[in-house]
């Protein structure tokens, strides 16, 4: 840690650069990384090849193949030379699920994780939810019929919902999930995606202001010491958080080893050096990705062919699904809105979301005559005004990746180039390990 706080704190003295040569500095100041060491415990890395089903189409199995190989390879090279950050409490921040003892995911918020925990819930036996607990048999059969009921509805339930679902009796400690002999499998997402999709949804739509509130009002202070003072501050004085706040705020979280896991990096939640997973998704081609994974799994057809139906092609999610997010959104945004904003607004950054997300056509305005004229306001009657304008230009999956493409180029662009390098150092092992390009989106 004392060493990444050291990287960040140089990082930070460099004065503005001109883009020409922002690039040749961030290959020098991440190489300087390179001098400390970090040893990691020895491990037998296991081959992959055997997992490959010759039916599943050759190119996605050679991708697949590729990944898990380069990551090993980075893992390898990266070792000796990186030293990683450490942050606080790391145990309490990993999310990773158990399928009857076959397989585990190591679950990443902000890449597909909605989905994968109503996967695990739904693919699980029932008796895994109940194998630890001494209860009477009358009382097994009623849990029994209750988890059914739930298994069958799962991919139902709102995403609120499925956040606060039983999984602790099938939840993995890291230690059990690095030295587990099933199947195991992590997600991973661009480093600048991620950060940018857990900003819109928990800081535009104000979820999480309170886990940076005094890290921002410290940036703002520091630029402009009259106009923001600690004895002034309110809580609604850092509701409207940029997206560069939010990158500094989580650079300072970072030198006090703090954080969250929506925003962590991938390596810190899954630690795949360690683990040797046997399948990466990439959040990227998602579809496709979970696709494979079910070829291994051996799951019944009926299971397979429900999965399927409510699996969101490139990114267009079903419309009882979309519905189900919209309702979601809004809600969390008016439980945390506090004083600070109204039921409209709300309404208003929910539907901008959504075009970031790539879910409603970028053309489609805000539907503020209908909103204004309701004489009650409530959450199910904005979604179903949401959704009856997006049905009337729905969006294309080709043209929902260009939006949110497009949306990246012109966020990051507007970043400044002190921030962008060392975003890059905090989230390196994420880049190289998964492959993803340290040049900010164009």
């Amino acid at each position: 840690m004392k060493n990444i706080k050291m990287s960040i704190q140089v990082i930070g003295k460099c004065p503005p650069l001109r883009l020409s040569v922002l690039y040749t500095l961030t290959v020098l100041l991440l190489c300087s990384l390179i001098s400390i060491g970090f040893i990691l415990n020895s491990i037998d890395l296991r081959s992959v090849n055997t997992l490959f089903n010759q039916t599943v189409d050759m190119t996605l199995q050679h991708e697949h193949k590729n990944r898990v190989q380069h990551m090993k390879n980075m893992c390898k090279y990266l070792q000796s030379r990186v030293t990683r950050a450490k942050y606080k409490d790391e145990h309490q921040m990993h999310q990773i699920y158990t399928i009857n003892w076959k397989m585990a995911f190591c679950v990443i918020p902000k890449s597909g994780c909605s989905f994968q925990k109503q996967l695990v819930m739904y693919l699980n036996k029932p008796s895994m939810f109940i194998q630890d607990y001494n209860i009477g048999y009358e009382d097994k059969e009623q849990i029994l019929n209750y988890l059914q009921s739930v298994q069958r509805d799962v991919f139902n339930i709102k995403r609120s919902k499925v956040h606060s679902l039983f999984f602790n009796p099938i939840k993995l400690t890291m230690d059990q999930f690095v030295q587990g002999r099933f199947r195991k499998v992590m997600t991973t997402r661009h480093p600048y995606s991620r950060l940018y999709s857990a900003y819109i949804d928990k800081f535009y739509i104000p979820v999480y202001q309170s886990l940076i509130r005094n890290d921002v009002h410290k940036i703002r202070q520091n630029k402009n010491p009259e106009k923001y003072r600690w004895n002034n501050i309110t809580p609604c004085d850092t509701s409207n958080i940029s997206f560069e706040e939010f990158l500094e705020a989580i650079l300072l979280q970072a030198q006090r080893g703090e954080g969250d896991f929506h925003w962590l990096p991938i390596t810190l939640l899954c630690e795949p050096c360690l683990a040797n997973p046997d399948f990466i998704i990439k959040q990227e081609s998602y579809h496709d990705d979970i696709q494979f994974v079910l070829e291994h799994m051996y799951i019944e057809p009926y299971q397979r062919q429900t999965i399927q139906s409510v699996l969101g092609k490139n990114g267009i999610q079903s419309n009882e699904i979309l519905y189900g997010l919209i309702i979601t959104m809004i809600q969390r945004g008016l439980q945390f809105k506090g004083d600070c904003f109204t039921t409209y607004e709300i309404a208003k950054r929910v539907w901008s979301a959504l075009k970031v997300q790539g879910q409603v056509y970028k053309y489609l305005p805000f539907p503020s005559k209908k909103l204004s004229g309701m004489k009650n306001m409530t959450i199910s009657a904005i979604a179903t005004v949401f959704m009856m304008e997006m049905n009337k230009f729905q969006i294309t999956a080709e043209e929902s990746h260009r939006q949110r493409q497009r949306a990246l180029v012109q966020v990051y662009k507007n970043i400044r180039p002190d921030i962008l390098i060392k975003i890059q150092a905090m989230y390196y092992y994420d880049f190289m390990l998964f492959d993803y390009d340290l040049k900010p989106p164009s």
